[in-house]
């Protein structure tokens, strides 16, 4: 029943989020069948925007264990592949970027029903 109710919420949608964590590499692998799962039934030019969180996690030193941390570069290669726009986020350090967050989530949801709205004219 839940999955049918997801579906449900996917035809509607405006904007979707689609969160890893950085800090551990099983959850940036299993992002693809989440994606797939948004084109199969989100409206073709539905926003879909990667984010990339707990980033003050992810050590500094190259002396560190990478193994599994998913770098900046890997996730960005990923969201250009599928396009998708693609940002990191701390909670520890809010601003700017959940601040970021939340602007480009509604400037790429404002242009889409500009557009949206021009189409049905």
């Amino acid at each position: 029943m839940y999955k049918n109710l997801t579906v449900q919420y996917f035809r509607r949608a405006h904007c979707a989020l689609v969160v890893y964590d950085v800090t551990r590499r099983e959850t940036f692998e299993n992002l693809e069948k989440y994606i797939h799962k948004l084109d199969e039934n989100c409206p073709e030019d539905t926003v879909k925007l990667l984010i990339g969180c707990k980033t003050d996690l992810r050590p500094v030193t190259v002396f560190s264990q990478m193994d599994d941390f998913v770098t900046t570069d890997e996730a960005e290669k990923f969201a250009k592949q599928l396009n998708l726009k693609y940002i990191e986020v701390s909670l520890l350090e809010p601003e700017p970027t959940i601040e970021k967050t939340f602007e480009l989530i509604f400037k790429s949801c404002t242009q889409l029903m500009k557009k949206r709205c021009l189409r049905q004219v």
